[in-house]
């Protein structure tokens, strides 16, 4: 009686612990699944330029590292960005997360390779997924303390570098340049008109209109040129006074070089003196036009130089003659003179 209560009473006593662990099991599989309820893939806003890897290609390196993720659909809530672009300089990309504190880390990498650029991309994303990771959990092992504390606050990730997302690059917009005024002066260089070499200068007012080709310019100035000259054993002086207006109607530009195809009409008077024994003199209506070429070369924003070569047209051959009887004609206007002009001008 004696064995047969003791084998009783053992069979009883061994029946606890296999309800025990039953139970044990069954609170290991429900926090398991609420924990795998928890966790949910990385949402990742992917944009690539062509020739860079993209988005799936993205996801399954993340995958290769252990790291749950996802490209995001419109309307979804973002954990990521990611950003590649290249050009001829080279490949560069940017990461961008939104943390728990509001602040925004950014992490940016160049390199000659695209694929060189995902890959960095990718192990700094996963790296800070692991660290979000490790943060958030808590160990449930731990005896609870006598006097709980507040958490402290965690810290915001560290900010690698932070700079501004990959853009296209663009040349910046020109503004037009509108309506200006000059003023300046240049001497003047002709031939054909005297005997010799006429030597001049003038000053002008220019008004410039318009942006881009289509930038006519009207010119008007006040000259006065000298030249003398030995023509069969006298002596022949010419003075020349008068207006000039001169319109440019586009202009080629390049800077800080400027080139201008220009048209001009000269109206004044021509006055002729001839040594000798009776010294005579004459004078008469001076008209020209001319074609011509300006080079305008810009030192600074308003100062510059500028060279200008032409061919005037007289409208009256005027011919110088002898003392003589009957006299002879010594010099004679000729039917197109060469210019050449040279001055400075100031921009308002």
């Amino acid at each position: 009686m004696k064995v047969r209560r003791g084998r009783s009473s053992s069979r009883r006593l061994g029946a606890k612990p296999r309800w025990s662990s039953a139970l044990l099991c069954a609170l290991l599989a429900v926090a398991s699944s609420a924990g795998a309820q928890d966790a949910r893939p990385i949402a990742i806003w992917y944009r690539s330029a062509n020739g860079c890897p993209d988005g799936d290609a993205f996801v399954r390196s993340l995958a290769a590292r252990s790291v749950h993720g996802r490209l995001a659909q419109v309307g979804d809530a973002i954990d990521f960005v990611v950003t590649l672009g290249a050009d001829t300089t080279g490949s560069r990309g940017v990461l961008e997360r939104q943390t728990e504190t509001g602040t925004v880390a950014i992490r940016r990498v160049d390199d000659a390779s695209c694929e060189q650029v995902a890959e960095a991309l990718s192990l700094t994303l996963a790296l800070a997924a692991s660290e979000t990771a490790s943060g958030s959990t808590t160990d449930t092992t731990s005896p609870p303390a006598a006097a709980p504390s507040p958490a402290p606050t965690p810290a915001p990730p560290p900010i690698i570098e932070v700079s501004s997302p990959v853009r296209p690059r663009a040349a910046p917009p020109q503004a037009p340049r509108g309506a200006s005024w000059s003023i300046g002066a240049d001497g003047l260089l002709a031939g054909g008109i005297a005997p010799g070499l006429l030597a001049g200068a003038n000053v002008l007012v220019e008004l410039e209109l318009g942006s881009g080709v289509l930038r006519p310019a009207f010119r008007a100035a006040a000259f006065a040129a000298y030249g003398s000259g030995s023509r069969g054993g006298e002596d022949v002086s010419v003075r020349l006074l008068g207006g000039r207006l001169e319109a440019c109607p586009i202009e080629l530009r390049s800077e800080p070089i400027a080139l201008r195809p220009c048209i001009a009409l000269e109206l004044g008077e021509l006055h002729s003196e001839r040594g000798g024994a009776t010294g005579r003199s004459d004078r008469g209506l001076w008209a020209a036009s001319e074609g011509a070429a300006r080079l305008a070369w810009s030192l600074a924003r308003s100062f510059g130089l500028e060279a200008q070569v032409g061919l005037l047209i007289p409208w009256t051959r005027y011919a110088f003659d002898s003392e003589g009887d009957p006299p002879e004609v010594l010099h004679r206007v000729s039917s197109v003179a060469g210019s050449f002009r040279f001055g400075a001008v100031v921009h308002f």
